[in-house]
């Protein structure tokens, strides 16, 4: 799974409570699992958003009135009160806390009015020149 990626995808006609199962079921499997190739960290995070739609969608579900040939399943816990949910936040965390360094990052980068570093040459200071600002690594 380091190389090729996995896509599931569950069809069928479902009442409410197993397609909730089987929803929170696949994102909490996701969560944990979905993190380990080079091009998944990049798709996980659209994928667990694509989930989400579906989740709307089993939200709109009626209750079952009637009980069926079986009996429907439990759909448990939330995703993020199972622990593969809680250990999914981890690498979710990692990859929005990249993203943010890099935003901040170019942000910070191009803070100069016109974009150029300002041109400072070695010796200015020593010179006295009024435009090169220097600071002594030793004392800062």
């Amino acid at each position: 799974m380091l190389i090729i990626m996995r896509s599931l995808r569950r069809r069928g006609t479902m009442c409410r409570p197993c397609a909730l199962a089987t929803f929170r079921e696949m994102q909490a499997n996701t969560m944990v699992q979905g993190w380990w190739g080079p091009m998944s960290v990049v798709i996980t995070p659209i994928t667990l958003l694509i989930n989400l739609a579906a989740l709307s969608t089993i939200r709109r579900i009626p209750e079952p009135v009637a009980a069926g040939h079986r009996p429907s399943l439990n759909p448990g816990k939330s995703v993020f009160k199972r622990p593969q949910g809680i250990l999914g936040l981890i690498p979710l965390c990692l990859v929005l806390g990249v993203l943010l360094l890099a935003v901040v990052g170019i942000a910070a980068g191009s803070s100069d009015d016109n974009g150029a570093a300002p041109a400072v040459k070695v010796g200015s200071c020593v010179r006295g020149d009024t435009a090169a600002t220097c600071s002594d690594p030793l004392r800062s």
